[in-house]
């Protein structure tokens, strides 16, 4: 079963645990990725996923992220929302409600494809496919 991996500043503790269980570290998704340049290379040396939400479109705390979103092959991204939280900042114009939302997900693959220098539709269709393939649907 694939799982979901929530690193919220726990980086040093969760990379020492999948390092210990590489066939789950294959089968995984570290969402919400929200870590550097170094993370990102260490996690993808373990056979993770990235998921990028709303938050690369955050000025006040997304530079690192941005950065490190450029070291993430297309065929090992996913996106997400995060639903309701981390709506994206960036948003225009702002959405009375507050709630993150699927109907957000183009605007952050637009913003991770402008941060990777990569063709936006091109990487949709390799998101959609990584999804595909990595839920076996």
């Amino acid at each position: 079963m694939p799982v979901f991996l929530h690193d919220r500043e726990s980086y040093s503790d969760f990379s020492k645990i999948l390092r210990q269980f590489p066939d789950v570290a294959k089968k995984s998704v570290v969402h919400c990725f929200t870590g550097d340049k170094y993370e990102v290379e260490d996690y993808l040396s373990l056979g993770c996923y990235i998921g990028v939400t709303g938050w690369i479109c955050d000025e006040r705390r997304g530079d690192e992220l941005r950065e490190a979103v450029k070291n993430i092959p297309p065929e090992r991204l996913m996106i997400e929302t995060d639903g309701p939280f981390l709506i994206p900042r960036d948003l225009k114009p702002k959405p009375k409600k507050h709630r993150n939302e699927p109907t957000y997900l183009p605007h952050i693959l637009n913003r991770i494809a402008y941060e990777m220098d990569i063709d936006c539709e091109l990487l949709a269709d390799q998101v959609t496919k990584n999804t595909k393939e990595f839920f076996n649907i």
